[in-house]
């Protein structure tokens, strides 16, 4: 299996990247941006950032 690009949907932005990550026949995987938040509240951590925004898209990916 090749990349995979977790992908939260904000909207016309994410759209443009999907478009352009399918078009290069690469796997992209669009993730509900409530199940981000539940998976950052049961882990422990309040803060939300990029930093750990991405980690959290990574597990899920």
């Amino acid at each position: 299996m090749g990349d995979v690009f977790v992908i939260e949907p904000t909207g016309d932005y994410s759209r443009v990247w999907i478009d352009v990550l399918k078009k290069s026949d690469k796997i992209v995987l669009r993730v509900n941006p409530k199940r981000v938040s539940s998976l950052r509240q049961l882990s422990g951590i309040t803060s939300k950032t990029d930093r750990y925004d991405a980690a959290f898209l990574a597990l899920y990916g």
